[in-house]
């Protein structure tokens, strides 16, 4: 046999290992599971209002500004359009253009929802005050962690641990204007 064979043989038979490897590691990744209601459980305008300032703060509509002025002890991440709390377990993100604020993640106790649900509460409470109408998205080896989103578009998710709730994102995207 050529030295040239040699080299193609060799060449093809760690392409054809390459490709399987590639099958099988595809074949391990966990898959999402996503499961949805009937029908979703309406939310509202008051649904993306944070309650606890004054005056209120409503995601899609408040400033970088205004958030400032209510929470002044937090810090800008660099050029991000994002604005961390240094005594509050929270993190506030704006548009780009306009300032304008479209996403607020509570990662640990001190803010609520504005149906009174916060980090560290039951899942039953979150069920109790917004309903049964989310959509739940898990891991197929790990059903007890799991994501609970109410609304499209404008939605709050409950990221869930062991029927206790460990982070709430809620999001209020706002339509481009060209």
């Amino acid at each position: 046999m050529s030295k040239k064979r040699k080299e193609q043989l060799i060449i093809s038979a760690l392409f054809i290992l390459a490709i399987g490897l590639g099958f099988l590691v595809s074949g391990l990744q966990q898959r999402p599971v996503s499961e949805y209601p009937d029908q979703l459980s309406p939310l509202n305008a008051e649904d993306f209002v944070l309650v606890n300032t004054n005056p209120h703060l409503q995601l899609g509509v408040a400033s970088m500004e205004e958030v400032q002025q209510q929470y002044p002890d937090g810090k800008m991440l660099g050029r991000s359009g994002v604005y961390k709390l240094t005594h509050l377990n929270a993190i506030f993100t704006f548009t780009r253009k306009t300032n304008i604020l479209t996403k607020l993640d509570i990662i640990g106790p001190g803010l609520a929802t504005a149906r009174s649900v916060s980090v560290n509460d039951s899942f039953t409470k979150v069920v109790k005050n917004y309903g049964d109408g989310f959509i739940r998205s898990y891991y197929k080896n790990d059903p007890q962690t799991f994501d609970a989103v109410y609304g499209e578009g404008q939605c709050i998710v409950f990221h869930v641990k062991d029927n206790i709730v460990k982070k709430i994102v809620i999001l209020h995207e706002i339509e481009k204007t060209i």
